[in-house]
């Protein structure tokens, strides 16, 4: 049985839902549950496969090799909000965890001053250590534009997912 057969997916709302019984699970029936990244995850042959890979599949009729969540949350698995990247473009649109200090990629105290950084293609690049907060954080994100970072990059993580 392939996994057409199994689950279908409603584009507009993103939920994957069950077409037939299987085992202890009901036609009908959402599709996923919240994996410890704050991705919706099921399984399929005794694998474990995320949620929006499959939307993607039962869309394109292909696996992808990575997908982002253009909006930063990870159980928003609508088709508008799907795209496919590179793992470096996926990497170039993450959010800001609530715990970060600064509320900010790249921004750290040292001393007095707020050191601004940026990571493109495995390296770090300096962007120089400054008095104010506000002037390595526009230096910060003036580098994310440079460098064709998404513009959701940096910005607040909301709920489960980034």
């Amino acid at each position: 049985m392939d996994i057409k057969d199994v689950i279908s997916y409603d584009p507009f709302t993103g939920i994957l839902t069950r077409k037939i019984n299987r085992a202890k699970h009901l036609a009908g029936e959402v599709v996923g549950s919240v994996n410890g990244n704050g991705y919706l995850t099921t399984k399929f042959k005794s694998k474990s496969i995320k949620c929006h890979q499959i939307a993607w599949f039962l869309t394109y009729d292909y696996w992808p090799k990575e997908i982002d969540h253009i909006d930063g949350n990870r159980l928003n698995n609508k088709l508008e909000n799907l795209r496919e990247v590179t793992r470096q473009e996926n990497v170039r649109n993450t959010q800001v965890y609530k715990n970060s200090p600064f509320n900010i990629h790249g921004i750290s105290k040292r001393g007095n001053k707020y050191r601004a950084y940026i990571t493109v293609n495995n390296k770090l690049i300096q962007l120089g250590s400054h008095l104010k907060l506000e002037t390595a954080i526009i230096i910060r994100k003036a580098a994310e534009a440079w460098w064709g970072f998404h513009p959701n990059h940096s910005r607040l993580s909301q709920g489960e997912g980034s």
